[in-house]
């Protein structure tokens, strides 16, 4: 993989817990843990939540297809007959043995015998799913469109459900719980607004289906509940069971119950399942880093293989972008999560920066923005500039510096209006309504880092320019997720107090030598504000020779770029390499943490002041 996610193993031998010196060829670890001590048993797991959905009326805005009204009379009758146990002939992952087994005569989980539960649903929960229509289907002409928007927009970014499946579960209906899944997030990405607004009745269906039990396939209500997370209709302001947070919970849940976390012996499905875990494990950096909250999965707990190639049916396009995407998140994700936690120590920060480095430069070329020695704009690509926005924010969230002694804005100003560019582009394309939920808060962190532009008098026109970018970004946003709306709040509430502030002077602080190795392969075409170089630009295509703690970039040294995809960089475990506690902040390190309290007056989360964005002197 491009950046390839760690196996638990090799987590020992992680960079961040090295030393600041000349860098590394990188270390990748394909070991794991497979001793053959651990037993596993078929075991049934026990029911879901005690509380089903209110029950809501079913959409309106579209036509019903009246001849799925009722489910066909095999699959009505196989219903009947179906447990809800969501694991009824699937194996269970128990590791109990693992401490209970050291005697001569060693306990074995094959041992235990699960008693038979009663086979079928009941009739009380039959009469529910037909009283809510769960079985209706959408006409053809609309499930074939929400399919085609899965496959195109949601797909490449949760790389779980194929084709082939999809048509299987259409034919023989073996699945409405993952067929109501799919047409929710596919609904969810469309530019119909007629279709979009089927979302609601689509995933009550699921959140139907998944209550009672109707799945028996637990890698399919899996993917069902991975999908689940693209509703996500409120922002993290609001306390809610309908947030991708509380499902990516429930995910993980199941997964520890049947044992993604563990690397699969098996070959069958075992490409399959190791792409559900590090899906999962992405989707669960991405909240995480959108609402500010801990991540749900501890990688210590796992022994998965990095993701490559080989994982997935097609070892194409969409294979490496999702690899490059679930890297560059992950240490997105490493750096808010230390920065939370008061613990991002220097030389933390510094393999940081290396590993982000080490990143772009081994990014696939078909996702380069820019190319030739002359750093040309490459032709438009949807994909690249989705995955490049989460990179700049990392730069953003990296270069912040609150307080006003020894700070300059410049790295920030550069790096948030290189995702201003894309925004530009995603807004005159009219594709915002094909991103997912975490573009919100890219917005808002582009947003808040273009804040001090207004008080140089050199910036002031371009910062104006961006952040009305930012403002149309999020008013289009809102249009589908609810995040944009106290996104656009609080952003409105900073210009306004920035906007009383005392003018910073002409210009910011010339941009370091080392922060500028970080836009090598850019050009000035998606940065308004890229003569924030000046004449540093000869430096550009040149890695920092030296070490430098107060400064993005040192030592960077690259590995070999000719590695297979799935070893291309050093991941960082989540705990174990970054220690992330606060004793572990080192002399210094406060210039990187943020301690105002503006964002905790609005009640918006004191995570977003932690990150450093839009710290002004007021």
């Amino acid at each position: 993989m491009s950046t390839s996610i760690r196996s638990r193993k090799a987590c020992d031998r992680t960079d961040l817990d090295s030393d600041a010196t000349p860098r590394q060829q990188p270390r990748f670890g394909n070991d794991h843990v497979d001793d053959g001590t651990l037993s596993r048993a078929v075991h049934h797991v026990g029911n879901g939540p005690d509380e089903g959905p209110s029950p809501v009326a079913p959409n309106e805005h579209l036509p019903v297809d009246r001849s799925a009204a009722e489910p066909p009379a095999q699959n009505f009758n196989r219903a009947q007959h179906q447990s809800p146990e969501y694991v009824a002939a699937t194996e269970s992952h128990v590791g109990r043995s693992d401490y209970l087994g050291d005697d001569d005569v060693r306990f074995r989980e094959e041992m235990t015998q699960p008693e038979e539960r009663s086979p079928g649903l009941s009739l009380a929960d039959i009469q529910i799913l037909k009283l809510q229509k769960a079985f209706n289907l959408p006409p053809r002409s609309v499930g074939a469109s929400l399919i085609d928007s899965f496959f195109k927009y949601c797909s490449p970014w949760t790389p779980i459900v194929d084709e082939s499946l999809v048509e299987d579960i259409q034919s023989n209906g073996s699945s409405p719980l993952l067929l109501n899944a799919i047409f929710l997030a596919g609904s969810r990405v469309s530019s119909n607004s007629l279709v979009a607004a089927t979302a609601e009745d689509f995933y009550r269906k699921a959140r139907l289906f998944f209550m009672l039990g109707h799945e028996r396939d637990i890698l399919r209500s899996i993917m069902a509940v991975t999908l689940l997370q693209w509703f996500n209709p409120l922002g993290p302001e609001h306390i809610s069971t309908s947030t991708s947070g509380f499902w990516v919970r429930i995910a993980a849940g199941l997964a520890y119950q049947v044992g993604l976390h563990k690397e699969p012996n098996r070959q069958q499905d075992r490409g399959l399942r190791r792409r559900m875990w590090w899906t999962l494990v992405c989707r669960d950096d991405i909240i995480s880093v959108g609402t500010g909250r801990p991540r749900t999965i501890n990688l210590r707990d796992c022994d998965v293989a990095p993701l490559s190639g080989q994982d997935f049916p097609a070892q194409d396009s969409n294979a490496r972008l999702f690899v490059s995407f679930s890297s560059i998140i992950r240490l997105l994700a490493d750096l808010t999560e230390c920065i939370r936690r008061k613990a991002i120590s220097a030389t933390r920060r510094i393999n940081l920066e290396n590993a982000v480095y080490r990143w772009v430069k081994q990014l696939p070329s078909e996702f380069h923005l820019f190319g030739g020695s002359t750093k040309c704009l490459m032709p438009y690509n949807f994909e690249a500039r989705q995955l490049l926005v989460p990179y700049f924010v990392t730069l953003v969230i990296l270069s912040r510096r609150p307080g006003a002694q020894g700070r300059s804005d410049g790295a920030s100003l550069l790096a948030s209006s290189c995702v201003v560019g894309i925004f530009e582009d995603f807004l005159n394309r009219d594709e915002l309504c094909h991103c997912g939920p975490v573009f919100t808060f890219y917005a808002l962190a582009a947003g808040l880092a273009q804040l001090p532009g207004l008080r140089y008098t050199s910036l002031m026109a371009t910062s104006e320019e961006s952040l009305n970018i930012i403002r149309l970004s999020l008013n289009a946003l809102g249009k589908k997720w609810g995040s944009a709306d106290g996104a656009l709040a609080a952003l409105v509430a900073m210009k306004r107090l920035t906007l009383q502030s005392p003018s910073l002077g002409q210009a910011p602080s010339p941009v370091s030598t080392d922060f500028m190795s970080f836009l090598d392969d850019f050009g000035p075409e998606l940065c308004r504000q890229w003569d924030l170089l000046g004449s540093s630009n000869e430096h550009v295509g040149h890695p920092p020779a030296i070490c430098s703690s107060d400064s993005i970039g040192t030592n960077r040294t690259l590995p070999d770029m000719q590695r297979p995809l799935g070893n291309t960089i050093d991941m960082m475990d989540q705990n174990e390499s970054l220690h992330l506690h606060s004793t572990d902040v080192e002399p210094g390190d406060d210039v990187f943490l943020g301690q105002g309290d503006f964002m905790n007056d609005m009640d918006f989360g004191s995570w977003i002041d932690d990150l450093g964005l839009g710290v002004a002197d007021y």
